[in-house]
């Protein structure tokens, strides 16, 4: 359980960001409002990180420390997206 339920808050919290960012450069947004569920994401995930290393602790902070390294990955992608020009 301390595995897997961190993956899948993760992995569900991730998926939403990406998809919100799909959805922003599908109906042609401002490069700022198309990078910012990635950059708040980010953020997120940075206190996460921050929580679990130094508040937390032990293996619940094992726990925080996953789903914040999952959260960032999901962000970094979604950047990633928001900032992939197209081509047509």
């Amino acid at each position: 359980m301390m595995l897997y339920v961190p993956i899948g808050i993760g992995l569900i919290i991730g998926i939403v960001t990406i998809v919100l960012t799909r959805l922003l450069v599908k109906f042609h947004q401002p490069k700022f409002l198309m990078n910012s569920p990635g950059i708040l994401t980010l953020l997120a995930a940075v206190g996460l990180f921050y929580v679990g290393l130094s508040v937390v602790r032990g293996f619940e902070g094992a726990a925080y420390l996953i789903l914040a390294i999952i959260i960032s990955i999901c962000a970094v992608i979604s950047l990633i997206t928001g900032n992939l020009k197209k081509t047509n």
